[in-house]
């Protein structure tokens, strides 16, 4: 089984949607960044990042149990030890079987899990091996779950097994309540959701990129959860998405967030109108924002490079909702 990993690229080739190339390169990099553990297990953040000649200070505590809400990056995937798992569950029911006088044989091949029954007729033979296929398929998707990881085909039909975005956003969202509320304090209108969303994503533009593939930065797989992403102050491009989707979602639940995957970068789309020349993508008959949250490189709402660009253009993307 294959694993999907969104390796981030970056371009500066802005003229092939004529609807980025108003973009302008502003420059961003972070300036500060503090991050202590207090002795009653919550964890101060704080930020400081400057925007051309502005700067922004940002600053946010997770208390304890917050901080114990929100999921840690899973182990790394791992066909032999899903297939490990599925065996264990095949023969403790291979047991309880042979008390129904049904022989049921379990087999480990190279890269899968066969399994076959002897029993007295038919019916009960099309019984155990329905049973048997249903312990399969339970055993693999609590694997799926306890790892955040989900099958998923991509536009050319390929199937991989992937992190679960969705899961990893949808159970960090009542723990990241309070960087909504810090990033709301700097607003000049807490209640613009577009203000909102700029200031989240120059915040996460600025964390320093790291594709998360050296397993001295990651779990090698190219991925941080939220709060791992915050802890260790790097991210890339699914990670950081993941980590926006799930602050848009804390903001305004009602917000529909996207995030598009193309060949080998990841970014969001979102519900919010799109301005003067800001770029948007049909999502099931509806135009949403496209958002950018990976960095180093500037990009304001509605603007992506022109790699992204033209994969969008070529429809070789896929999207999954939050």
């Amino acid at each position: 089984m294959k694993i999907s990993l969104y390796r981030c690229f970056f371009s500066l080739a802005l003229f092939l949607i004529p609807s980025s190339s108003s973009a302008s390169f502003a420059q961003l990099e972070q300036t500060a960044f503090n991050k202590r553990l207090k002795p009653d297990g919550s964890m101060q953040f704080a930020y400081q990042w400057r925007l051309d000649e502005k700067r922004y200070n940002l600053q946010f505590t997770l208390d304890q149990d917050q901080v114990l809400s929100l999921p840690l990056t899973a182990p790394n995937f791992s066909n032999q030890m899903l297939n490990r798992e599925v065996e264990v569950a095949l023969k403790r029911h291979a047991v309880a079987l042979s008390q129904r006088g049904v022989q049921a044989t379990v087999r480990k091949l190279p890269r899968e899990i066969s399994y076959s029954v002897t029993a007295p007729n038919q019916t009960t033979a099309d019984i155990a091996i329905e049973e048997l296929e249903a312990v399969s398929h339970e055993a693999k998707q609590k694997y799926y779950e306890r790892h955040y990881v989900v099958n998923f085909t991509d536009h050319l039909n390929r199937d991989f097994v992937q992190n679960d975005y969705v899961q990893y956003a949808s159970k960090s969202i009542e723990g990241l309540k309070p960087i909504v509320e810090a990033i709301k304090d700097i607003q000049e209108n807490a209640s613009d959701s577009r203000e909102f969303t700029k200031l989240a994503m120059t915040w996460l533009q600025s964390i320093p990129y790291n594709d998360l593939l050296n397993r001295n930065d990651s779990n090698g797989a190219g991925f941080l959860s939220p709060i791992d992403l915050l802890r260790r102050n790097v991210g890339d491009c699914d990670s950081k998405s993941t980590l926006l989707a799930a602050l848009l979602k804390a903001y305004d639940h009602n917000l529909r967030i996207h995030m598009v995957l193309l060949p080998q970068h990841a970014l969001l789309a979102m519900s919010l109108p799109a301005q003067n020349d800001e770029q948007t993508l049909n999502i099931n008959g509806r135009d949403m924002l496209l958002i950018e949250p990976t960095g180093p490189a500037h990009f304001g709402k509605g603007q992506v490079d022109g790699k992204s660009a033209l994969a969008i253009l070529n429809r070789q993307y896929e999207t999954l909702t939050f």
